[in-house]
């Protein structure tokens, strides 16, 4: 299992995950804040869930079936 671990730093505003692409990775927080949101058709952002740190985070569903995610 830890081969596949790898680390890396993302900025403030960095997006994890993109609408639409199949995520590859389910990532770990060791500090600071997420914050998951879905954009409606007008384009405005509606958060959704924040995950913390000591916590993981991902698009499971899309992850385990290898889909395109449905939010970021």
């Amino acid at each position: 299992f830890s081969a596949f671990l790898y680390e890396s730093t993302f900025s403030k505003l960095a997006y994890l995950t993109q609408p639409g692409k199949v995520p590859h990775e389910v990532f770990f927080i060791e500090e600071g804040l997420i914050r998951v949101l879905l954009t409606d058709i007008q384009g405005k952002e509606h958060t959704i869930h924040f995950a913390s740190e000591g916590r993981f985070i991902a698009d499971y569903a899309s992850f385990i079936a290898q889909t395109p995610a449905g939010y970021a």
